[in-house]
């Protein structure tokens, strides 16, 4: 596991926008606090964290910002298409993938973490290209 992490955090080194968001993930409760919203607790913030690991690859960048419920967002934009991907760290067990792509919205809970990402997640994704 220790591997594939050093792997994926290589590529994410190369990749200046992952980065920003790490270092955005460090300093996400001084936001929070700024725009008056919870505080949002360490577990959350590692597995926001794993995620963005995960999903290192992908091609479209994200924006990772704090929302108004205590959740980190992890945001995805297509730059061709009306189309967006959000993936809400609801808390450090629960996670939500929203997407609205060519008008159509769907969403897949994920009460266990270490599905992400799954074919569902992966497919919301690739359609934002």
């Amino acid at each position: 596991m220790q591997q594939k992490f050093s792997k994926n955090y290589e590529r994410i080194q190369k990749n200046s926008t992952y980065e920003a968001c790490l270092k955005q993930l460090q300093n996400i409760n001084q936001e929070a606090i700024e725009e008056n919203y919870p505080e949002i607790s360490d577990e959350s913030i590692a597995l926001a964290k794993s995620i963005l690991y995960k999903l290192c690859d992908f091609s479209i960048d994200p924006a990772v910002y704090p929302s108004m419920y205590g959740d980190v967002s992890i945001y995805f934009k297509s730059q061709s298409k009306p189309a967006a991907v959000l993936v809400r760290v609801v808390s450090d067990q629960c996670v939500v993938c929203h997407s609205s792509i060519n008008g159509e919205n769907k969403e897949k809970i994920y009460n266990e973490p270490s599905e992400i990402p799954d074919e569902f997640m992966k497919n919301q994704l690739q359609a934002l290209l």
